[in-house]
């Protein structure tokens, strides 16, 4: 499943990840597009706009930001 997940990325992000031990691995959702996707419009809707920390993927580690 992680090698799906990461199909499409760099080849030296993938031999960190397959280098790394599965107990060292915390599975949380990021979600991703392409900077050529993300215009102006792309960051809010209506009365609703996302800004800081919520603009940009994170881990979800607390703390930081």
């Amino acid at each position: 499943m992680l090698a799906q997940v990461f199909d499409k990325y760099p080849e030296e992000l993938k031999r960190m990840i397959r280098a790394t031990d599965d107990s060292a691995m915390v599975e949380h959702g990021m979600y991703t597009r392409p900077a050529e996707a993300m215009t102006p419009d792309s960051y809010g809707r209506g009365r609703v706009v996302i800004i800081g920390d919520a603009a940009h993927p994170m881990r979800p580690t607390g703390g930081h930001g």
